[in-house]
């Protein structure tokens, strides 16, 4: 079983994969190292780790989607792929194939506020958030709140389930891997 987890920045993308994995010894990935890979090894390409999602989305899909397809092809394991990256249009690739579990996360009932003291509560040593202003950084959650309500409309347009971590961040958590694992 292959689990996508799209969503929005600091949606809980990377903690419910890790959470799998210290858990229930699920293995994966999140696209933020393929982009870096990706963006410092074939700058051609055109991605950069230092633009959007909305940038780098289009231009990662094909290789993200040929490993996924290889995974399903050839591995006989449970694998989580997270990211930014995994938009809502690429993950309805696979509705419908019974071997891919697809969702998206944002925080779109979250305000600038309370998210903003989250993740500045939650830092850690070189954490991307660091390099921000705080008047960027509260630009970038009211950018990231808009986006979340964008994508969760078109969640429900593509029949992708829609997770929203902006009330409640942990027990949010808990309920999306245990939603991932039963399904």
């Amino acid at each position: 079983m292959i689990s996508l987890i799209g969503g929005v920045a600091r949606s809980g993308k990377s903690i419910i994969r890790k959470k799998l994995l210290e858990e229930y010894k699920i293995s994966g990935i999140g696209t933020d190292s393929i982009r870096y890979m990706l963006s410092n090894t074939n700058p051609e390409l055109g991605i950069d780790d230092k633009k959007l999602c909305t940038h780098n989305g289009p231009l990662m899909w094909p290789y993200l989607d040929n490993l996924i397809y290889e995974l399903l092809e050839y591995s006989n394991e449970n694998f989580v792929i997270e990211g930014d990256v995994l938009l809502p249009e690429y993950l309805s690739k696979y509705i419908g194939n019974q071997n891919v579990r697809s969702c998206y996360i944002g925080y779109s009932n979250a305000s600038v506020d309370s998210k903003y003291k989250e993740i500045v509560g939650n830092r850690y040593e070189g954490d991307w958030t660091k390099e921000y202003t705080e008047k960027e950084f509260r630009g970038f959650i009211e950018w990231s709140i808009e986006k979340s309500n964008k994508y969760k409309e078109e969640c429900e347009k593509l029949g992708i389930r829609y997770y929203d971590t902006g009330i409640d961040f942990k027990k949010s958590i808990d309920n999306i891997v245990l939603d991932l694992l039963n399904r």
